[in-house]
């Protein structure tokens, strides 16, 4: 039987047949997945650069909205801060800890008696979460970074 091309078949430059020929296995493309992506590369020479780098999505804040309204203040608008409302630490139940290390830890971050921490180590098993601190935001900030060190799950929330 003779492999004849079928209607509308268009037939191949020669160059397209070498470099079919030399595509390595599994590769019908010859390689060209991997232009501009190898150093010496003719694109990577040119200043073309790789597809995620040119479809890179913009950082939430720093964009050119936030560069046209920085210096911006709303007469209408007044800034509220409650000081006097702390942060919460909340330690969150997990499957993965053992009650006693739970404990152990709230010792040792918190400096609780081993009652308290106990009490609190109850209360995040039986109810899912408990306020272990508060106080400033940066403070929390610091309990909760100092819990995920220790493998628990923290969050802070006002109170």
């Amino acid at each position: 039987m003779v492999d004849r091309p079928h209607a509308g078949h268009r037939p191949q430059p020669a160059a397209h047949r070498r470099l079919r020929a030399r595509a390595p296995a599994g590769r019908a493309d010859g390689g060209r997945h991997l232009r501009g992506r190898r150093p010496g590369s003719p694109l990577l020479d040119r200043g073309v650069r790789p597809f995620r780098q040119r479809h890179a999505r913009p950082h939430r804040r720093g964009g050119p909205a936030d560069r046209l309204t920085a210096g911006v203040v709303d007469p209408d608008v007044e800034e509220t801060v409650d000081v006097a409302r702390p942060w919460v630490v909340v330690v969150w139940n997990d499957p993965i800890n053992l009650m006693s290390y739970v404990v152990y830890v709230f010792q040792k971050l918190f400096g609780y008696s081993r009652e308290k921490a106990t009490k609190l180590m109850l209360d995040v098993h039986h109810k899912g979460k408990a306020a272990v601190s508060s106080g400033n935001r940066e403070q929390a900030e610091t309990d909760v970074s100092r819990l995920h060190a220790h493998g628990l799950w923290a969050t802070m929330e006002r109170d």
